[in-house]
């Protein structure tokens, strides 16, 4: 099931990203069609030349994600922890134990297991070893607009010993269930926000870097 899903979701990702595609490309054509003359059909032009490349840039390695999932960034970078047969089926039986899964947000989506985070993005999926997780926080911005306060964001940042760390956007009660259920989890991280803990993380990573590399 976890391999399968994992490629699954993968390919979802590509999905949506090979629509996206086709919508910034019909934008272009649109524009490039609705302005016709003078100043207004360059302008056009150049709309639909931004649009239509990075369109047509974006449609292969979408294209390549959903018809070879194992090409997907995290699936990529997964092959150093799952690299046989026995431990797919441990991160199967893993997930069929045990796991809860918290929708944050449009297409988006956190499964937890004892030993294992998937973020479901609504373009690509994030793949975590919770042994990695050093420690978790939520993070709270106050957006302004003129010096006005419109609103806050909210986020569960998650910071890695060994790769990329991942922030996951979320309302507040969301990511307080997000970090109540990591915790349980996994009690021997650090959680809550203190700037002490940068210094100490980055020496843990040091440490853990020094651990991989050997003798």
């Amino acid at each position: 099931m976890w391999n399968n899903e994992l490629r699954a979701s993968a390919r979802r990702a590509a999905s949506r990203g090979l629509v996206a595609c086709s919508l910034l490309i019909a934008t272009g054509v649109w524009a490039l069609v609705r302005y016709k003359s003078g100043q207004a059909r360059a302008e056009g032009a150049i709309i639909f030349s931004a649009l239509g490349v990075l369109g047509l840039w974006l449609i292969p390695r979408f294209l390549l994600r959903w018809s070879n999932p194992d090409a997907s960034p995290a699936i990529v970078a997964s092959s150093r922890i799952v690299t046989s047969n026995a431990l797919v089926d441990a991160i199967d039986e893993d997930f069929e134990f045990d796991s809860t899964t918290t929708t944050v947000g449009w297409w988006r989506s956190v499964t937890l297991s004892d030993r294992w985070l998937l973020h479901r993005r609504t373009f690509g999926i994030d793949l975590v070893a919770l042994d990695d997780l050093a420690w978790a926080y939520i993070r709270t911005v106050t957006n302004y607009n003129w010096w006005v306060p419109i609103g806050i964001d909210h986020s569960v940042v998650i910071r890695l010993l060994r790769g990329t760390d991942l922030e996951i956007p979320c309302r507040k009660q969301q990511a307080d269930e997000l970090i109540a259920e990591i915790r349980r989890r996994n009690d021997t991280a650090e959680f809550g926000y203190d700037p002490a803990l940068e210094g100490v993380i980055l020496e843990a990573r040091k440490l853990a870097a020094d651990r991989d590399a050997g003798p």
